[in-house]
């Protein structure tokens, strides 16, 4: 019988196999649909490996005794209290970015008034890619499979109807209709 040492360094050995850097495979100068397929073949190694890792997991934890998560668990529901307030955070940094981007492009806002708030949008969009950063590490806990949330994406949400990143806040939430991105769309453009 092994001892629980062994699998661990086993459970390690198989997962450090995919992290292979995309560049020393391609190269630099990779077309984007060359990257695109990189990547899709290491989702799908991903995929096939993941029932024998859990499987390995399952092990460990029935040998060393340790408790399963579940959704009522204590340490489950403290990881989704941490995601909701990161991301009520995220909500309020979000709104605010867009008031003063907003006032920033007004007639009336003087020279003086708009370098200020220039420089206020700066502080706030570093304080942004923190407040990213904290959504991201309980959400993938949380929510094991779901995509991270990245600067560009965060930013490119114009207005507050856009930010898909508020229906994770609540679950309650999720089943509103005017949550789904198409009938926001929709929305909006009429």
């Amino acid at each position: 019988m092994h001892d629980a040492s062994s699998k661990t360094d086993g459970l390690v050995a198989d997962t450090s196999e995919v992290s292979t850097s995309m560049t020393d495979l391609l190269g630099a100068a990779t077309p984007q649909h060359m990257t695109e397929q990189f990547k899709e073949r290491e989702r799908v190694i991903a995929r096939r490996k993941l029932p024998s890792i859990e499987r390995r997991a399952a092990e460990l934890e029935r040998e060393l005794g340790i408790a399963r998560w579940s959704v009522d668990s204590a340490d489950s529901l403290a990881v989704q209290r941490k995601l909701v307030l990161a991301v009520r955070k995220l909500e309020r940094l979000l709104v605010a970015r867009l008031q003063e981007l907003s006032k920033a492009h007004l007639r009336c806002t003087g020279y003086k008034q708009q370098k200020q708030l220039a420089k206020v949008i700066t502080r706030r969009d570093m304080a942004l890619r923190t407040a990213i950063n904290t959504v991201n590490l309980p959400r993938a806990i949380h929510q094991p499979g779901s995509q991270e949330l990245t600067y560009k994406e965060v930013v490119e949400m114009d207005f507050s109807a856009e930010l898909d990143v508020l229906k994770e806040s609540q679950y309650d939430v999720l089943a509103k209709p005017w949550m789904d991105r198409d009938n926001c769309e929709a929305q909006t453009a009429y």
